[in-house]
């Protein structure tokens, strides 16, 4: 009975830890973002052009700044029009249902006997490689135990 509460408190404990750090994620995380956000200046993109050499696009105010920056340096580039800007890329979606949505979508151009027909070779082949390997091993447990014997 002992054991049981011994590992009762344990768990307890285990919670407690795992609730106290993320109270204190929260809390840090929140102070972080407070302090990173600025009333007239905004970071409107980056990108990293190598080893500590990023370009950064700044917007003051209505103004679009080109800066540079590596490790010794920060410079104004060039000041940027916002008709200057044009998406380069697309963001992707990194949800499980638009991928999903995505996938169905193709498989429906497809013929859905050749699908079937697809899937199901697949599992054959699945199904015979468990088989193999599930004999391999019984093989060689067999081995094992008449070696030990030996």
């Amino acid at each position: 009975m002992k054991e049981y509460i011994k590992v009762i408190l344990m768990l307890l404990g285990f919670v407690a830890i795992l609730f106290a750090a993320s109270l204190a994620t929260k809390f840090i995380g929140n102070k972080y973002v407070k302090n990173r956000h600025s009333k007239y200046i905004k970071v409107v993109d980056q990108i990293m052009l190598g080893k500590e050499r990023w370009l950064y696009i700044i917007q003051i105010g209505e103004t679009l700044l080109l800066i540079g920056i590596s490790n010794n340096s920060i410079e104004l580039l060039k000041e940027i029009e916002h008709s200057d800007l044009i998406p380069v890329y697309e963001e992707q979606s990194t949800k499980f249902p638009d991928f999903l949505n995505k996938y169905i979508n193709k498989q429906d151009n497809k013929d859905n006997d050749t699908l079937i027909t697809n899937l199901a070779c697949k599992l054959d082949n699945q199904v015979q490689t468990i088989k193999n390997t599930i004999c391999y091993r019984k093989r060689n447990s067999g081995e094992e135990k008449d070696v030990k014997q030996s």
